[in-house]
């Protein structure tokens, strides 16, 4: 499931590794993959995402989608001195 990759990305990731602003949706992002894993005793594999109500689903999603924008947004300095090293 693609939402399990989108995830599994920031499994060993903690809230606080993440910029103040974007940090609340870090954390509810992280909160519901460690939710389903206590709640289903699952630590390997996928993880039982379809369980999520539809709306709950689709929050998740947004989140997750605004979680990477940002994160992309924040790096983009970086990003850009990788892909372009002599643009200084």
């Amino acid at each position: 499931m693609r939402i399990d990759e989108a995830t599994s990305a920031l499994m060993d990731l903690i809230p606080q590794y993440f910029p103040k602003a974007i940090r609340e949706k870090a954390e509810r992002v992280l909160s519901v993959r460690e939710k389903l894993r206590r709640d289903h005793d699952s630590n390997v594999g996928p993880f039982p995402f379809d369980l999520l109500k539809p709306k709950e689903c689709a929050a998740l999603i947004r989140d997750i989608l605004s979680l990477y924008e940002a994160c992309i947004f924040d790096m983009s300095k970086e990003i850009k001195e990788i892909v372009h090293p002599d643009e200084r």
